[in-house]
């Protein structure tokens, strides 16, 4: 492990937290968002919203309104960015992801000291019958938090659309992972009103999707992001 490399991952988030296994490989950590940090990400929702930067271009999503947050209230991001280096800790004491350091193992330099940082976040105005296809994340980890959820999953699984199908994923999420035997496999979460104020950490490279829903035409809305290991001893750059 490069020097300093503990120092990324340190603080706690609350005592709510699950962390969930996938067969032969990682997982995922879920977690209710304590209240002070979640009313902080609804205000930097409603300025993403005001200033409705298009984000399109450096996502998969078939997703027309897609906004960077920018974090301006510098506060808001430090608490934001603690929390989330939090729960990055927890799943490393599980899964030991940050040892191995994945996809960033070749750029780390021994004499370095690195924190956990946000380079990227986004929150996604979904519609009916929009979709994000299968897809990855740069980065170390990254994140998916459920603001609104419009739908009743129970009318999903009844519409026309799916009533028939031998497999029921509208408005779901899904991770894939390979099990054992080297088959792709998904893991489904069926997100709905209850996973409110819930965010999901992973680390980047998971593959995962969400399929569309058919039965409100308000929007769903959810929060993306990714975060990088920055040497500590470069000055702080914006990346928004």
């Amino acid at each position: 492990m490069a020097q300093g490399l503990e120092g990324a991952i340190k603080n706690t988030p609350g005592n709510s937290y699950k962390l969930y296994e996938f067969s032969n490989s990682l997982g995922y950590i879920d977690e209710k968002i304590p209240d002070d940090v979640y009313k902080i990400l609804l205000e930097e929702i409603d300025t993403a919203f005001k200033q409705s930067q298009p984000h399109n271009d450096k996502l998969v999503g078939n997703i027309e309104e897609q906004y960077t947050m920018n974090f301006s209230n510098e506060i808001n991001l430090y608490k934001f960015e603690n929390y989330l280096r939090g729960l990055a800790g927890i799943y490393e004491q599980k899964f030991k992801y940050m040892s191995c350091m994945g996809n960033q193992s070749t750029s780390l330099d021994e004499g370095m000291s690195y924190d956990l940082r946000l380079r990227q976040c986004w929150v996604n105005y979904m519609k009916k019958y929009e979709f994000n296809p299968l897809h990855n994340h740069s980065g170390l980890y990254s994140f998916v938090i459920f603001v609104k959820i419009p739908f009743d999953l129970r009318e999903e699984f009844k519409s026309a659309r799916t009533k028939n199908a031998n497999q029921k994923y509208p408005g779901c999420f899904s991770f894939y992972a390979i099990n054992g035997l080297g088959e792709i496999v998904p893991h489904i979460i069926e997100a709905d009103k209850s996973w409110e104020q819930t965010i999901m950490l992973f680390p980047s490279i998971t593959h995962h999707q969400v399929y569309p829903f058919y039965t409100s035409d308000d929007y769903r809305i959810t929060v993306s992001g990714n975060m990088y290991l920055n040497p500590v001893t470069k000055p702080s750059v914006s990346y928004y």
